[in-house]
């Protein structure tokens, strides 16, 4: 196993176009635009078991008008200006889950952004992943919404250090 975490400009190309095919494997993502809102991004996280890319993470830097826009969604619209970064992206190989994957890339990019406030979003029926965000000091924030590309109903979890 071997975790490794980049800012996108030292990323390899092929580490970049790797990234972005996991996440549009998710499904969960608009494809359009995604290469330069991941060259944008903080901080890229990639998890290798021997020589296959099992999972990533990512933590993102979104310009103003969305992330006012899904806290204005959430009922908080207040509390955007208090999170910069946001932690997402997240994928793994079917065939790698449940082998902690996701918890440790969490934990390593968590370290990685130090002392600054995250937030994140998934789905109100992704339990494990809910439980996961508490476990690292996540908290529900504001009220489901409808999210833009699947309709689906999402929380916002932030993660307040100062």
């Amino acid at each position: 196993m071997l975790i490794v975490i980049k800012k996108p400009s030292e990323c390899t190309r092929k580490e970049i176009e790797s990234f972005i095919e996991m996440v549009r494997t998710g499904g969960q993502v608009k494809k359009p635009g995604m290469e330069w809102r991941v060259r944008r991004a903080h901080l890229l996280a990639f998890y290798y078991e021997k020589n296959t890319l099992a999972g990533i993470l990512g933590v993102k830097q979104f310009i103003k008008t969305y992330k006012k826009t899904i806290f204005r969604k959430a009922g908080v619209p207040e509390e955007a200006g208090k999170y910069n970064l946001e932690m997402g992206w997240a994928f793994t190989l079917p065939e790698y889950r449940g082998r902690g994957i996701f918890s440790s890339l969490k934990k390593k990019l968590i370290s990685a952004v130090g002392h600054e406030n995250l937030y994140s979003t998934t789905s109100i029926n992704n339990l494990p992943v809910q439980k996961s965000m508490k476990k690292f000091g996540f908290v529900k924030l504001g009220k489901p919404y409808a999210g833009r590309t699947s309709g689906r109903m999402i929380y916002i979890f932030v993660r307040k250090v100062r």
